[in-house]
């Protein structure tokens, strides 16, 4: 095989010859086997039988000359893998002027894909650098080679697709048939059984697993989660560290529930995978393997990952990360706000203290120092409306000419969590006591009723979904028959004005959109009027006008006749004579010898009038066919209200009967308000007792000799709050919450400050139980320590 042509600077020189190879082994494997073997080879493709002189790492990779001193390898580009390094290093190269030709073994195999390579080849044209294709003897250089090429990468990028295309169909049958295409390898949690299909659970992996979730689904944030996984020395599964993402994709992973979700991503045109967002149809198969958690579990975490935060997108970010921001005012319907607030608390030191330090005497009080506990609150965004810069507490009177909502409270955030939580464990009781008698039972029961009587009953949504199903199967025939009497109407028959009428009137065939504003409104000719008649002077649909401006005219019903009249009484079918009317009983479209038929064959022409005519037909059809699938689709949206209703409520009761009994100390839980009626410093209502108090701080009572009786200090359940409640209405120090299942439930309690709850008793981080005497132990916050030189001292 000889080249085409020599370029014109390489007249008296030999032609620089670069090779290119796309194959499984290496560059070093091939090195192995001698340079003299690959040189050789690719001088026979080239000229026939002729020897390596010699073989020079300059310029580029390596020289051999033929004894003829025609031509002479400069390089050999192998890749050894996907990513085409070598092809990128051979176009740089290029650039550089490293060679004259290059010899590559096939298209499909250089470069990327077809468009690259065809982009590659003209690239180097620019560059006066030949290719030359042993498998298909092209060379670029040749005029016939290039159109030759042209028809050649066409037709491999059209094989290259319909392959990759038999590859996805098989992945999406396998998809279909709940075979997962899964990598174990990169997933936590599972292997595979000995026959390679089997997924079973990796326990050591499994444990981290259910660390995750339970840790999330009580309050911890995934940053803390990562934090914990990384001191305790855990790696993912790819052995680096864990991050806030890495921990979200665990909670969002469906197959440690036991499911399995296919076809998630989709390959772009850069063959690059990407998200599914409705390309591609989804699979999604459930018990599919053992699952790590229960069902319960996995609800109630996919709950907190998708409502974690605020919903209005107007709320300041100040309340993001927090479960309240769906708080609003009773008074003046604003949203509350978050506000951290500082509080100096006694009878506290630690080792930052003077005393700690050694520092005692006249230099001690040189010094004033004090600890501090920072705690949370929410409060009406209009409480203070027209004080927003002022710093500090507003005075009496600034408060008094507050344009503000006066009547909202300051809550505290700790408040709101306990008395969610006591209100919790009241509808619990309440409903073991009751059954399904109990006062959110009833109220669910109410409020099902009446969504479903709004809703004329879920018995008469599905007849009218039947019926739409029906009405949209007969209309998509009528529509069918239209197309098919359009099609039939030859353009060779059709006058020029007809013609026009048609290209523009006719409705998109298959395959095409077929909205109705697709194709352009088209009337019969001025003058021409369009009538229907049904049986007994029937519309072809009852209650529709079919006069020929009406919006929803379509095509009349089986047994219904259609006349028409032009001007003079000329038939807009014919341009000679009348059409025959349509035999009894038989509608114009299924009859075989209606007289639009029989026109279509005697006449030379036809009128725009009659595309026209059909083109509107389908037009009004398709809007038919567009009104009953809304319709359907605003039946099936209700339909689902009812059934989500009962669902949620199902499952807000299971989660309810799972509140624990004991806590964390094994101890049985004492419920303010339930079982025990206030504490030992605090009345129910969060009113403190003075008497005990002041004991307490004598050294007269022993608050450990009280602990038995105590109420619990309760954990928040987040993933309650964010499953159930959507929202909430604050009055005084109530809070009225709406569940997603209508049932609204009043929590009082809200109103109380840091100091109603000593007395509670509270679980340690080692599992013992201790009594909150001080104010600084109910949130377990990081305590402040402040220090400063007094005034005048040295």
């Amino acid at each position: 095989m000889k080249l085409t042509k020599r370029p014109a600077y390489a007249a008296h020189v030999p032609i620089r010859i670069a090779m290119y190879r796309r194959e499984t082994s290496c560059y070093s494997a091939q090195e192995e086997l001698g340079r003299e073997t690959l040189c050789r080879s690719a001088q026979e493709e080239l000229c026939g039988e002729i020897l390596c002189q010699s073989v020079q790492e300059e310029p580029c990779e390596m020289q051999a000359v033929d004894a003829a001193g025609e031509y002479m390898l400069v390089a050999v580009y192998q890749e050894e893998d996907s990513n085409l390094a070598q092809f990128d290093r051979m176009m740089a190269d290029a650039a550089r002027n490293c060679f004259d030709y290059i010899l590559a073994e096939s298209v499909s195999s250089f470069g990327g894909s077809t468009g690259a390579a065809l982009s590659a080849i003209r690239t180097l044209g620019v560059n006066h650098i030949g290719v030359m294709f042993s498998r298909e003897n092209i060379d670029t250089f040749s005029e016939e080679d290039q159109k030759l090429l042209d028809v050649i990468a066409a037709f491999e990028e059209k094989k290259h697709r319909e392959h990759a295309q038999a590859i996805h169909r098989a992945i999406r049958k396998n998809f279909a048939s709940g075979k997962p295409r899964v990598n174990l390898n990169r997933m936590l949690g599972y292997d595979f059984a000995e026959d390679g299909r089997t997924w079973i659970i990796n326990e050591e992996q499994a444990g981290t697993v259910r660390y995750i979730f339970n840790s999330f689904v009580e309050g911890m944030s995934a940053n803390q989660i990562a934090r914990n996984l990384n001191k305790a020395g855990v790696e993912t599964v790819a052995g680096s560290v864990w991050r806030a993402d890495t921990v979200i994709g665990v909670l969002r992973n469906e197959k440690y529930a036991g499911d399995v979700e296919m076809q998630k991503t989709v390959s772009a045109s850069s063959y690059m995978p990407v998200a599914n967002t409705g390309q591609a149809p989804k699979y999604y198969q459930t018990n599919h393997h053992a699952a790590i958690i229960d069902r319960d579990l996995w609800d109630r975490v996919q709950a907190m990952v998708r409502n974690f935060g605020p919903r209005n997108p107007q709320i300041k970010t100040r309340k993001s990360g927090t479960v309240f921001g769906r708080l609003t005012c009773g008074y003046c319907g604003g949203s509350l706000q978050r506000f951290g607030y500082s509080a100096v608390i006694e009878r506290y030191s630690d080792a930052r203290s003077l005393a700690a330090e050694g520092v005692t005497g006249e230099e001690a009080k040189s010094f004033s120092e004090q600890y501090a506990i920072s705690y949370s609150v929410w409060r009406c965004e209009n409480k203070y409306k027209g004080h927003e810069g002022k710093s500090g507490r507003l005075s009496q009177s600034e408060l008094a000419a507050s344009e503000g909502c006066r009547d909202s409270r300051i809550l505290h955030e700790t408040a709101l969590e306990q008395s969610f939580m006591e209100m919790l464990y009241r509808m619990k009781y309440d409903y073991q006591k009751k059954g399904e008698k109990c006062t959110f039972a009833c109220d669910f029961r109410k409020a099902y009723s009446d969504v479903y009587e709004s809703l004329g009953g879920t018995g008469s949504h599905f007849l009218q979904i039947d019926a739409l199903e029906e009405r949209i199967g007969t209309l998509t025939g009528q529509l069918a028959a239209v197309r098919s009497r359009l099609e039939k109407i030859s353009p060779d028959k059709m006058s020029q004005p007809a013609r026009e009428e048609a290209s523009k009137g006719r409705s998109p065939l298959a395959g095409e959109n077929t909205t109705p504003s697709a194709s352009k409104e088209i009337l019969p000719l001025a003058g021409e009027n369009v009538s229907f008649s049904g049986p007994k002077g029937r519309s072809p649909l009852a209650g529709e006008n079919t006069t020929p401006s009406a919006s929803k005219e379509i095509l009349p019903l089986a047994g219904e006749n259609v006349s028409f009249s032009g001007p003079k009484g000329r038939s807009p079918l014919s341009a000679e004579s009348a059409s025959p009317p349509a035999s009894k009983g038989t509608s114009p479209l299924t009859a075989e010898n209606t007289s639009p038929s029989a026109s279509e064959s005697q006449s030379e022409t036809v009128p725009a009038s009659v595309a026209s005519v059909y083109a509107k037909l389908m037009r009004d059809i398709n809007t038919k066919i567009a009104e009953c699938e809304e319709e359907k689709k605003k039946l099936t949206e209700e339909l689902t209200v009812t059934l989500t209703m009962k669902q949620n409520y199902d499952f807000f009761v299971r989660c309810l009967l799972a509140l624990p009994d004991q806590n964390k100390a094994g101890r049985r839980l004492n419920i303010n308000g339930i079982h025990v009626q206030g504490s030992l410093f605090a009345d129910y209502d969060g009113k403190g007792k003075e008497e005990e108090r002041k004991q307490y701080l004598e050294g007269s009572l022993n608050p450990e000799d009280y602990l038995a009786d105590a109420p619990d200090f309760l954990p928040f359940d987040k993933s309650m709050f964010l499953t159930f409640f959507s929202r909430g209405v604050v009055r005084k120090d109530v809070v009225e919450y709406t569940t997603n299942f209508g049932v609204r439930v009043e929590c009082p309690g809200c109103g109380r400050n840091l100091n109603s709850f000593l007395g509670f008793r509270k679980v340690t981080e080692d599992g013992n139980l201790e009594m909150i005497t001080e104010n600084w132990q109910v949130n377990g916050r990081q305590i402040q320590y402040r220090r400063k030189r007094k005034s005048g001292t040295r």
